[in-house]
This record gives C-alpha cells, structure tokens and sequence, in this order.
C-alpha cells in the first residue's frame, strides 16, 4: 500500500485555514443576538395613561361598534372546525 491512499490531510492547517476565514466561533457565540430579542423587548409596554386612553377614544376603540365588531371576531376565531377540538375553553390541535 502507499501513504497516498491512507493520507490524511493536515488538520491543524485546515482548521487554522477555517478560523481565518470565518473568525472565531466563540467570538461569534458570544456576540450574537437572537433575532426574537428586540420583537420581545418591543412588545412590551406601560400601562395606560388617561391621555393614551383619551386617544384611543377619539379614535373610535372603546366605542359600541368596535366592542361588536371585536366580540364577532373573537366568536369566529372560537368556531374553527378541522383539526382542532375545544377542552376547557381552550383549542387544542388534535389530527386525529
């Protein structure tokens, strides 16, 4: 047999060669930001102000039609049919 069949590449050289090209990965570890962080951060909000509230009002949230408008979605969003059963108040996926 001969030492080219059985060779192996250089794996120090080779993995020298990735780190230049990629940087370090615990570098990179470190310095990541998971991509949900600023979604969650800016959900998040205060309480509402009267002014908040005198703003909603004007634009026409807490008036009767919204109220109807909002209680008829929540009605469609409980009736859905297919794969989901209601327990408890709550759907649950069921494919069976």
């Amino acid at each position: 047999m001969t030492d080219t069949f059985f060779s192996l590449p250089d794996i120090p050289a080779a993995n020298a060669r990735h780190d230049q090209q990629h940087g370090d990965p615990y570098q990179f570890q470190s310095g990541r930001v998971r991509g949900g962080w600023q979604v969650h951060n800016m959900s998040r909000r205060g309480y509402l102000t009267d002014k908040q509230i005198d703003y909603y009002a004007s634009q026409g949230f807490y008036s009767e039609e919204f109220r109807e408008a909002r209680r008829r979605h929540h009605e469609k969003k409980r009736s859905r049919s297919g794969n989901w059963v209601t327990q408890e108040g709550r759907l649950i996926y069921s494919p069976m």
